[in-house]
C-alpha cells in the first residue's frame, strides 16, 4: 500500500509533463484539453486532446502519443497501433513481418543505431553543402558522423540509399535494408526494414530490452 501510495506522485507528474510537453507542439496553445490518457510500456503516454481550429471558432479533438524523448500529435494508424500496445512487439511484427526476437535482437540494435546515425549524418552532410549525398559514401568525406561500420547493415551488405529527394524544409531519401536474405520481402529477420520504420524499432528494442 505504501509503495502505490509512493507512486502516485511521480505518476501525476509523468502525465503533466507530457501533456505540457504536447502542447508545446500546438498551434493554438490555449484552452486544449486532455482525457482518455493511458501509459504503456515504454513510458508511453496515448490519449486524446481538444483544441481550437486555426478558424478560432471550432474545435476538434484528435489522438496523441508522447514518449520519453518524442511528441506525436497526429501520429499515423500504425504509430498507434504499435505505441498504443500492451504487446508492442507482437504488433510491430503482425504489421511491418520484422520480428524482434532473442536470435536477432543484437542484430537489429545494431540496425537501429546505424539509422539513427546515418539519419544524422544525412542532415548534417545537407546543412553544410545544401545537397544530398549522392552515396552513402560521401557522409566519410567529412565531419558528418559517420563511419565505416555504420554504412553496412547487420548483415554485412550496403544499405540502400536513394537521395535527391530535397523537401521544403528537410531532405527527404530512401534508406533501408532488405533483411538476413538480401531479397525484397519476407518477414522475420528477412523482413525488409526501412527509416520509416526506425522510430517504432527503437521503441520495440527498448521495450524487449527492459
Amino acid at each position: 500500500m505504501l509503495l502505490a501510495t509512493a507512486l502516485l506522485p511521480a505518476c501525476a507528474s509523468y502525465q503533466s509533463d507530457y501533456e505540457d510537453r504536447l502542447v508545446r507542439t500546438l498551434p493554438n496553445q490555449r484552452n486544449v484539453s486532455f482525457g482518455d490518457q493511458v501509459i504503456y510500456p515504454g513510458k508511453i503516454m496515448c490519449g486524446a486532446y481538444t483544441t481550437t481550429r486555426s478558424d478560432g471558432f471550432s474545435r476538434v479533438t484528435r489522438r496523441f502519443v508522447v514518449g520519453p524523448d518524442f511528441v506525436l500529435n497526429r501520429p499515423s494508424d500504425e504509430e498507434k497501433k504499435v505505441y498504443c500496445s500492451r504487446d508492442p512487439a507482437g504488433t510491430f511484427s503482425e504489421l511491418t513481418g520484422i520480428g524482434v526476437s532473442e536470435s536477432d535482437y543484437s542484430a537489429l540494435t545494431k540496425l537501429s543505431a546505424d539509422l539513427a546515425v546515418i539519419d544524422d549524418a544525412i542532415l548534417n552532410y545537407y546543412n553544410a553543402n545544401a545537397s544530398l549525398p549522392r552515396v552513402l559514401e560521401d557522409l566519410l568525406t567529412g565531419d558528418y558522423g559517420a563511419m565505416d561500420d555504420n554504412l553496412v547493415d547487420p548483415w554485412n551488405r550496403p544499405y540502400r540509399y536513394e537521395g535527391g529527394l530535397a523537401g521544403r524544409t528537410t531532405p527527404q531519401f530512401i534508406l533501408e535494408t532488405l533483411g538476413a536474405d538480401g531479397t525484397r520481402g519476407g518477414s522475420g529477420a528477412d523482413a525488409d526494414i526501412s527509416f520509416d520504420h526506425a522510430g517504432l524499432l527503437r521503441h520495440v528494442l527498448n521495450v524487449v530490452g527492459g
